[in-house]
């Protein structure tokens, strides 16, 4: 008879552990994906600021007015070069 206590609070014990480590592996995968969608998330962010950011520079450039006096030379520094 207590053999049979025995085995039975045996077979609770394990039950118990690997409840308790299926939940454990449950929460880090959990976890693993949040990480992941934040960083996903970060990774968009920054590529949203890189398009936006390039835009402008582009934006910028057209609206440069070559015909100024400051860009007459330009061609003939560069040729002294």
């Amino acid at each position: 008879m207590e053999s049979n206590k025995h085995h039975f609070y045996f077979a609770i014990a394990l039950v118990t552990i690997f409840a308790v480590g299926g939940f454990v592996m449950l929460e880090i995968s959990n976890t693993m994906a949040d990480l992941t969608f934040i960083e996903d998330s970060f990774y968009s962010a920054v590529r949203n600021g890189e398009a936006r950011l390039s835009a402008e520079i582009n934006r910028g450039i057209q609206d440069i007015d070559v015909q100024e006096p400051n860009f007459d030379g330009i061609d003939e520094d560069l040729g002294t070069l």
